[in-house]
C-alpha cells in the first residue's frame, strides 16, 4: 500500500477544487444563457397571446357582422348586453 505525502494530498485537493471551480463557471454561464433564453421565450409566448386575443376579437367582430353563424351572432350580442349592463351598474354606483 503506497502512501500519499501530504504535499501530494493537497496538490490533488487542489486539481479538485480548480475543477470544480471551472465546472461552477460553466454552470453559472450556462444558467445565464438558459435564463436569458427563458426570457426570450416567455416575451414571444406573451406576444403570440396578444395576436391571439386580438384574432378572437376580430372573429367575434366577423361573426357579429352577420358573415358568421347565427349563434355566434347571438353570444356576442349577449356578452355584450352583460357588459353594457355591468357598466351601468359602475355608473348608478359612481352617481351615489
Amino acid at each position: 500500500m503506497s502512501t500519499i505525502s501530504p504535499s501530494q494530498q493537497a496538490e490533488q485537493v487542489q486539481a479538485k477544487v480548480a475543477r470544480l471551480i471551472k465546472q461552477y463557471k460553466a454552470l453559472e454561464k450556462e444558467n445565464t444563457r438558459l435564463k436569458s433564453e427563458l426570457g426570450r421565450v416567455q416575451d414571444a409566448e406573451e406576444h403570440i397571446r396578444q395576436q391571439n386575443r386580438q384574432l378572437e376579437q376580430q372573429l367575434n367582430v366577423i361573426r357579429a357582422t352577420g358573415t358568421g353563424d347565427e349563434t355566434a351572432r347571438k353570444e356576442l350580442e349577449k356578452q355584450l348586453s352583460f357588459y353594457i349592463r355591468e357598466i351601468d351598474k359602475c355608473i348608478s354606483i359612481l352617481a351615489q
